[in-house]
Parts: structure tokens; C-alpha cells; sequence
């Protein structure tokens, strides 16, 4: 008779990293996105947040993809490297940049700043 039995490989760890490149693995997305805080908010007043977002989030996307071969095949340096470019994709726009043109409307933000909004 057959068995049906499940047999598990056993789990170790396929990287050897330390609590440091562990640490500088995690932290390098961070330090590509400090980067991008200012020409975000230039970037989607110049082209319009639609598309700012859109590549952001497509090269974003594509480097989150591209982490597991980075591991394999670059070791430490090669997915640090590629988790700063992803963090310079991770575009922070800010508010005023996505809103501007949605709030204009608004009448509210047409009241000037010392002045009662109701009549």
C-alpha cells in the first residue's frame, strides 16, 4: 500500500547575513527615499501626479520584483544597491502638490485667512 506521506526539507536560512547587513538591507529602501522628498513635489507640478505616481509606482514595483535574483546574484551589495534605487522611486508627493488643483473649487480655501467662512 501506499503511503501519503509529506516530507519537508529542512529550513535554514539560504543567506548568511549578520544582524548588520541584515540592518543595512532593510535601511537602504530608506536611504534612496530621503532623496525624493523635494523633486517630488517639483515633478508633479511639472508633469502632473498621474504620471509621477504612475512611474513611481511602476519602477517600484519592478525593483520588488527584482529582489530575489539581487539576493541570489548579488549577494548583500547587489539588493542594498537595488533597495535605494527602489526607495528613489518610492516618490513622496506632497499634499499641497496632489490637491492644489482639486481644492481651488472649494470655497473654503478661497476665504482669505483673517476672515469669518460664514457669511
Amino acid at each position: 500500500m501506499a503511503e501519503n506521506a509529506t516530507k519537508t526539507a529542512p529550513i535554514s536560512p539560504q543567506f548568511d547575513w549578520d544582524a548588520q547587513d541584515q540592518g543595512l538591507v532593510l535601511g537602504a529602501f530608506y536611504y534612496g527615499f530621503i532623496f525624493t522628498m523635494l523633486p517630488g513635489g517639483y515633478l508633479a507640478e511639472r508633469f502632473g501626479p498621474k504620471w509621477v505616481m504612475f512611474v513611481a509606482f511602476l519602477g517600484a514595483s519592478l525593483c520588488s520584483l527584482l529582489s530575489p535574483v539581487a539576493a541570489v546574484q548579488g549577494g548583500t551589495v547587489g539588493l542594498i544597491a537595488l533597495k535605494v534605487i527602489q526607495g528613489l522611486f518610492q516618490v513622496s508627493l506632497p499634499l499641497e502638490s496632489l490637491q492644489a488643483k482639486n481644492l481651488e473649487h472649494l470655497p473654503f480655501f478661497r476665504v482669505p485667512l483673517f476672515q469669518d467662512p460664514l457669511p
